[in-house]
């Protein structure tokens, strides 16, 4: 990673502004996060990557956590314009304290293309997937952003068997864009174990997204 940062440095000519990009983009995760740079020691020719808090004291960013670093990698994705094409995410609430989970969904619409502006430098070609079981990640999600990965029993002359099925919420663009023999519509039912705690209290409204 300090390899990486360091080149997103020079080739983007922005000296500091990376650092303090990535510096307040993990502040939204770790609020004691004050300055974030690359130490280079030429004696070893190698380099470090160093977290300053507010207390002063630096420290390795190998002293983190799995799920504070693997937020720094994808904030780094975020501002490198030739990170492009498709990333895929397992669990992105992985090692993230629930309150912070709002921060990385941020972070990872921020690395998707944004459809309403055209591609180029400040918004690059990026489809974002990941896959969740997570009732506050999908709380934090607008309803055009879900897709519910269903299974569907199929009998064939010579045996029987299940294929994935596709549902989205009704109305939105995935439903409108698509054969309707692609997509099956997303009840609220199915989302209701994923938003709802044992004894059927709601944990969290899903946001309505535009359609």
């Amino acid at each position: 990673m300090p390899a990486a940062i360091e080149r997103l440095r020079k080739r983007e000519h922005r000296k500091d502004e990376v650092y303090s990009e990535l510096s307040n983009r993990l502040a939204e995760l770790i609020e004691d996060v004050r300055e974030l740079r690359v130490s280079d020691d030429e004696r070893t020719e190698t380099l470090t990557l160093e977290v300053t808090g507010r207390d002063g004291v630096r420290h390795p960013a190998s002293s983190l956590s799995d799920g504070s670093l693997r937020f720094l990698v994808l904030a780094a994705l975020a501002i490198d314009a030739e990170a492009e094409r498709l990333i895929c995410l397992e669990e992105p609430e992985n090692g993230i304290h629930p309150e912070r989970i709002p921060a990385m969904v941020r972070l990872l619409r921020d690395i998707a293309t944004d459809p309403r502006f055209a591609v180029g430098p400040d918004n690059p070609f990026r489809q974002v997937i990941v896959n969740t079981h997570s009732p506050a990640v999908i709380g934090c999600l607008d309803s055009d952003e879900l897709v519910y990965l269903d299974q569907q029993q199929v009998t064939q002359p010579g045996g029987v068997g299940r294929v994935a099925l596709v549902r989205v919420p009704d109305g939105g663009w995935r439903a409108k864009s698509s054969a309707p023999s692609a997509v099956m519509p997303l009840t609220p039912g199915q989302l209701s174990p994923y938003r709802c705690t044992p004894d059927g209290q709601i944990l969290m409204p899903l946001q309505t997204g535009q359609t």
